[in-house]
């Protein structure tokens, strides 16, 4: 299979910047183009952007969107692309971070590993989405996935919910498949980025709910419940 990959970023005069995507490249046993973007307006402006100018000039069937500090491993193309042909159902997919790192991604709000062919995978719970450092999307379902709401916060802790939500409004499923689990690294990022970047996040964390809401795309009835008896719990600690 074919792959288009997308990335967005900020750190492109940073140390190791290059070494990253050199690794990425490094990893392509399939045919892909990766693409990097400026992501000086935010991640929505940008995925926008490319869902506009670059998307619809490319005939991959499997459009990948990451972050810029992810290394992945050798063997992702393999795994994704098998599981696309075994998962008819599933529109998007995620790579698992290894279950010592399963919290981070919401393991609770994942289906039993189950098996097809050689992938195996957990399904997503309605509702809950992929972590955004890195998804596969097929191309049918990114041609019509985006644009998503863009704020005056760069940075939106609500945005992963959005696309993945959007991709089960569109009747697909989400998966997680087992693979060489990816590693992160890190920027000398400046202090006044990490500021901002926290801020923006707790402003939009505010308002996740009804930004979502006004989406199309709400909490579904059984997340809302979960939270407020977790809420009602807090006072009475």
């Amino acid at each position: 299979m074919r792959y288009l990959v997308v990335i967005a970023s900020i750190r492109q005069s940073l140390p190791g910047f290059e070494e990253t995507m050199a690794q990425i490249r490094s990893t392509f046993v399939e045919p892909a183009e990766l693409v990097v973007i400026d992501g000086q307006a935010g991640k929505a402006a940008a995925l926008n952007r490319a869902a506009r100018e670059i998307l619809p000039g490319s005939d991959a069937p499997i459009y990948v969107t990451m972050d810029d500090d992810v290394l992945l491993g050798a063997d992702w193309q393999a795994k994704v692309s098998a599981a696309m042909e075994a998962l008819p159902q599933v529109g998007a997919i995620g790579l698992w971070p290894g279950d010592e790192h399963g919290e981070l991604v919401g393991a609770h709000r994942y289906g039993p590993w189950r098996e097809a062919g050689s992938t195996r995978y957990r399904l997503a719970e309605r509702g809950h989405h992929l972590n955004g450092a890195f998804i596969a999307y097929r191309r049918e379902v990114a041609l019509k996935l985006w644009p998503q709401p863009e704020t005056a916060e760069r940075y939106q802790v609500w945005e992963d919910a959005w696309r993945g939500r959007r991709v089960q409004a569109l009747g697909w499923e989400l998966a997680m498949i087992e693979c060489d689990p990816p590693r992160f690294i890190h920027y000398p990022d400046p202090q006044e980025y990490l500021d901002r970047k926290a801020r923006e996040l707790e402003t939009t964390h505010q308002s996740a709910e009804s930004m979502l809401a006004t989406s199309g795309i709400a909490d579904p009835l059984l997340l809302r419940i979960r939270r407020r008896l977790a809420r009602i719990k807090q006072r009475f600690r």
